[in-house]
C-alpha cells in the first residue's frame, strides 16, 4: 500500500504534516490548527482530513469546540445501556437528551444481577452506538469498564456518572465492541 496524498477542507486552520514516514508514505503524520484561524463566531468548527492510497481512500471528520463560557455540549440523542455482564445481553436501554450539557438517565426495577452501563449516540442509524466518531462512554470511563452489582444489599443504581466523547477508538477497535442500541 501507498499513500498518494492527504487533503484537509478546513479554511485555512488546520495543517496536515509528516512526522515520521516510509517511501510508500506510511507512517506518523500530525495534525495542527492554528486557532488565530479559526472562525470566531461559531462554537463548533468541522472539517475532513481525506487519505488517498493505491487501495482506496478514508475520510477521517475533525471537530473542534471552542472554548466558549455560555457553549453547553449536545451530542444528539444518547442511547444509555444496562447490559448484563455475564452474558453481554441488554437488560435496559433509555434515551436521554442534553440539558445543561449533561445526560440524565433513572432505570427502574432493575433486576439482581452484574451489569454495565454504556452510553452512546447513533447519528449514522446503522444500528449500533459507540461506532468511531459517535460519541461513547462506559461507566466508570472508556476502556476501564466496571461491574455494578444490584442485590438484596444494594438494590438501586445511584450517581453512576461518566463521560461520553467522540471518536473512542480504544472501545470500539480495541475491545473489538459495538452496542446495539
Amino acid at each position: 500500500m501507498a499513500i498518494t496524498s492527504i487533503n484537509e477542507d478546513s479554511t485555512d486552520w488546520l495543517n496536515i504534516s509528516p512526522v515520521a514516514i516510509d517511501q510508500s508514505g506510511l507512517g506518523i503524520y500530525s495534525a495542527t490548527l492554528d486557532r488565530a484561524m479559526l472562525p470566531g463566531d461559531v462554537s463548533i468548527i468541522t472539517a475532513s482530513i481525506t487519505i488517498e492510497s493505491n487501495v482506496g481512500s478514508v475520510e477521517l471528520p475533525v471537530l473542534v469546540l471552542k472554548d466558549n463560557p455560555n457553549y453547553r455540549p449536545d451530542a444528539g440523542v444518547h442511547y444509555v445501556k444496562l447490559i448484563d455482564a455475564d452474558s453481554g445481553q441488554t437488560i435496559n436501554e433509555i434515551q436521554s437528551l442534553a440539558s445543561n450539557g449533561q445526560y440524565g438517565f433513572t432505570m427502574e426495577n432493575v433486576p439482581f444481577g452484574n451489569y454495565i452501563v454504556v452510553a452512546g449516540s447513533n447519528p449514522d442509524n446503522n444500528g449500533l452506538i459507540c461506532d468511531v466518531a459517535e460519541s461513547c462512554g462506559e461507566y466508570p470511563s472508556a476502556g476501564l469498564v466496571e461491574e455494578i452489582t444490584i442485590n438484596e444489599f444494594s438494590p438501586a443504581i445511584t450517581n453512576v456518572n461518566f463521560e461520553t466523547n467522540f471518536n473512542q477508538i480504544a472501545i470500539t477497535q480495541g475491545r473489538g465492541k459495538h452496542y446495539l442500541p
